[in-house]
């Protein structure tokens, strides 16, 4: 396994795990409005 392909793995990996915090942020401030929006 060559160096370069360990690199890009490591990329890959860090962009996934990047993705699905911001996707999990994006969750929760979603559901934080819309649980504003139907008390009121």
């Amino acid at each position: 396994m060559s160096a370069f392909k360990a690199v890009s793995l490591a990329v890959c990996v860090l962009l996934l795990l990047a993705v699905g915090a911001l996707v999990g942020l994006g969750m929760s401030l979603v559901g934080r409005k819309s649980q504003e929006l139907i008390e009121k």
